[in-house]
């Protein structure tokens, strides 16, 4: 009897929650439509360096004597894809984002009259599958939260000229740092859409994203030339993503 009691409460309650999303304003709006997006953006210093570059500007500006060039964290630009499906006030999507500087990031420091010319290179592609959630307020007009998984392929290189320059020391004698990784992360999206016609619309996004790899072992070259895998560093893509774009809809 008692049983019986609960499955009826669990049915009930189950149509309750279906017959208020279906009475929800606009519900009728994103039933069952695909949604291809582009996008073009901007982040900041991608993989974490503005860390290393901030490391090395201290590094430089306390050696005794150093004229020095510091090295400026880059605003980067982002162009990215994604598919997405909503089905009520449910949105599935899965994108593409890459990110990297358009020049490298330069910098020198010279000591009696020797210089070390440094640059920082960074490339980030990042594919996060998102499970958000729709807020109507009406139609193709909606405010939009997620969350999910994100598969990053990350890369950083710092190069110097002159690592044994007299007096220069910035931490590592090599003339290469090299380092790749691809590694899971995770990451939180906002959103917003409004349409410009019957299946265009305009959207903004920000996404705040968490990673980060193992150490793992340098690609890189020492100061006489040859290859050397060391020193190990974890790669970081820690950051947020301002994005804009346009969609097309299909619907099905």
């Amino acid at each position: 009897m008692r049983r019986n009691v609960r499955t009826k409460t669990k049915t009930t309650l189950g149509a309750m929650f279906v017959a208020t999303l279906l009475a929800m304003p606009g519900g009728a709006y994103a039933i069952g439509e695909i949604g291809v997006g582009f996008n073009l953006g901007l982040t900041y210093a991608p993989n974490n360096t503005d860390e290393i570059i901030a490391r090395h500007n201290h590094e430089m500006m306390s050696t005794p004597g150093g004229d020095v060039e510091q090295l400026n964290p880059p605003y980067v630009p982002v162009v990215g894809i994604n598919v997405r499906y909503q089905f009520n006030y449910l949105l599935f999507r899965v994108g593409c984002h890459l990110a990297a500087p358009l020049m490298p990031v330069k910098g020198s420091i010279t000591v009696g009259g020797e210089t070390n010319n440094m640059r920082v290179s960074a490339f980030q592609n990042s594919i996060p599958a998102t499970i958000g959630l729709l807020m109507p307020v009406k139609k193709r007009t909606f405010f939009y939260i997620g969350a999910g998984g994100t598969l990053h392929q990350a890369y950083i290189k710092i190069s110097q000229s002159a690592p044994d320059a007299a007096g220069i020391d910035i931490g590592s004698d090599n003339r290469r740092d090299s380092y790749f990784k691809a590694f899971v992360g995770y990451h939180l999206l906002v959103g917003a859409e409004v349409p410009i016609s019957e299946r265009v619309t305009i959207t903004t996004e920000w996404i705040h994203q968490e990673g980060r790899s193992f150490p793992i072992n340098n690609h890189g070259t020492d100061n006489a030339g040859a290859s050397t895998n060391l020193p190990r560093h974890a790669i970081n893509v820690r950051g947020d993503v301002l994005l804009f774009g346009i969609s097309y809809y299909i619907q099905i």
